[in-house]
């Protein structure tokens, strides 16, 4: 889940649903060396990101999925396969 957005990855965490790098169809030998954190493009509470990324086929509608938080909040770890978010082991 995307808080302040300092502990993502902007091309290679997951936190689109796919990693960023995936949906642009990047190759792995070069998204590796991307460095870029997420909280670079959040910007004032709204999204700061080039208009040939954004308009990338797919990525819009994710974007405008995430809520980004008004106040000063950590990224946080989910499973995305479990209801509460928390993975279990039993």
């Amino acid at each position: 889940m995307v808080g302040t957005g300092e502990n993502i990855n902007f091309w290679t965490d997951n936190w689109l649903g796919e990693p960023l790098a995936d949906l642009l169809q990047i190759d792995p030998i070069v998204h590796t060396n991307f460095a870029r954190l997420l909280s670079y493009v959040i910007v004032d509470g709204g999204w700061n990101i080039s208009t040939e990324v954004r308009e990338a086929p797919g990525v819009a509608a994710r974007l405008c999925s995430i809520v980004l938080p008004r106040v000063h909040l950590p990224d946080l770890v989910v499973w995305s396969h479990y209801v509460d978010g928390k993975l279990s082991i039993s």
